[in-house]
């Protein structure tokens, strides 16, 4: 016998279900999720890049990684402060000793650096002094000649990867749009420079860097001019053998966007060959590029030093943070100091850049998702709730209304 009073005893499906979500809820505040009431961690995803365009959810996701917010800090200070100190071309630095090559009277026995930390650190208490970063074995103030190495790695980084990124980007979007013969040629191309070993090549022509001068018996100034910038030279002749692992990924992805709707559409329009290239396809790449030329920047710097080390990179009067090691190996037991430094800006300016990709790796993958946090989830949980206890209302009164229609009957 139905009970009329009741308006929910004919419903009782319903009742179960909420008793059901009740318990789930008190076991771990976690509901699954459903598109109906909008709840759950893939609601929480789509409701924050809800009217947002592809760049925009990028950069949201983007500044959200911690790893890459803090390797593009290190960066950033890095920069700053090297250049601020040391000057940028005609511009001098606020640095007092601009020279990292003139030598200064030994300020203690060893030439120990000056640096001192706070007392809240373990030190003495906060002193820069005469030589922060202590003198190398002839009294140059290591301060200066470890930002001037920090300038030149970070100034081939950044040459290095422009170099890379205009020539891999050329010849990988024009072999996978056009295809035919000239995919087969650029192709070959690419084979034969990839398998040059790096290293090796790289120190030829850092050679003949420094020794063109004096074997085609140019003049002082233009050898002094050639010193002066071999830093940039070194940073495009290394471009010039690390392109292939860009073009060859830029190449697949211009073959598979290439046959995408929107580009037969262009097509159609009337668009010519460039316009799709640059507008419509080369934008889709971005994500592939942009992580791609973060791992060959940061494999730069540490070709860069390898080169330096072994005697075949960046030469006198440029500074180098790997010249450094190697002109100071012979102090390792002595003035260990000589190798901290250095060592150390190599090891942040390296893992700062493999953040940076990493974060921008997440940020172009399409098929990431970040986790909601746990306060995110209770607040989805307690919305949810609410519209669920706002929808039973309505239901009851509905149905009430239902049953005081059938008594009037």
């Amino acid at each position: 016998m139905k009970n009329n009073d009741d308006p929910l005893a004919q419903y009782p499906d319903g009742i179960r279900a909420d008793s059901m979500i009740d318990a789930d809820m008190e076991d771990d505040g976690i509901i699954v999720a459903d598109e109906s009431t909008g709840r759950g961690d893939n609601a929480i995803a789509i409701k924050e890049v809800e009217g947002l365009s592809q760049g925009q959810i990028v950069w949201r996701r983007f500044l959200r990684h911690k790893g890459a917010m803090g390797g593009l800090t290190v960066i950033l200070l890095m920069a700053a402060f090297s250049f601020s100190a040391m000057g940028i071309g005609p511009i001098s630095g606020w640095w007092k000793y601009q020279d990292p090559s003139q030598t200064h009277p030994m300020h203690n026995d060893k030439g120990e650096p000056t640096l001192s930390l706070p007392t809240w650190l373990g030190g003495e208490g906060w002193e820069f002094g005469e030589h922060p970063f202590g003198q190398s074995q002839i009294g140059s103030d290591y301060f200066a000649q470890v930002l001037a190495g920090v300038k030149t790695s970070l100034t081939v980084m950044v040459i290095l990867g422009l170099t890379v990124l205009i020539i891999g980007v050329l010849i990988g979007s024009l072999a996978g749009y056009y295809r035919g013969r000239i995919d087969l040629w650029l192709m070959r191309l690419s084979d034969l420079v990839i398998v040059l070993p790096t290293i090796v090549i790289g120190a030829v022509l850092g050679s003949l860097l420094s020794l063109a001068p004096i074997k085609l018996g140019w003049s002082i100034a233009t050898t002094q001019m050639v010193r002066s910038y071999m830093p940039v030279l070194l940073a495009i002749l290394l471009g010039l053998i690390l392109w292939p692992s860009m073009s060859r990924l830029v190449r697949g992805d211009f073959m598979s966007l290439s046959q995408r709707e929107f580009v037969d559409s262009a097509r159609v329009a009337g668009a010519s060959d460039w316009r799709i290239m640059t507008k419509h396809i080369l934008p889709n790449a971005m994500g592939v590029i942009i992580v791609n030329l973060t791992l060959i920047m940061s494999q730069s710097v540490i070709l860069e030093t390898a080169l330096s080390f072994l005697g075949f990179g960046i030469q006198a009067p440029s500074m180098s943070l790997g010249r450094l090691i190697s002109e100071n190996q012979g102090a390792f037991m002595t003035r260990p100091w000589l190798f901290w430094w250095p060592g150390l800006f190599i090891i942040l300016v390296a893992l700062s850049v493999n953040f940076i990709g990493d974060g921008l790796r997440d940020a172009f993958d399409p098929r990431g998702r970040r986790l909601p946090s746990k306060k995110e989830m209770l607040k989805a949980t307690i919305i949810g709730n609410q519209a669920n206890t706002t929808a039973a209302a309505d239901e009851i009164v509905d149905l009430s209304e239902v049953n005081v229609s059938e008594v009037d009957a």
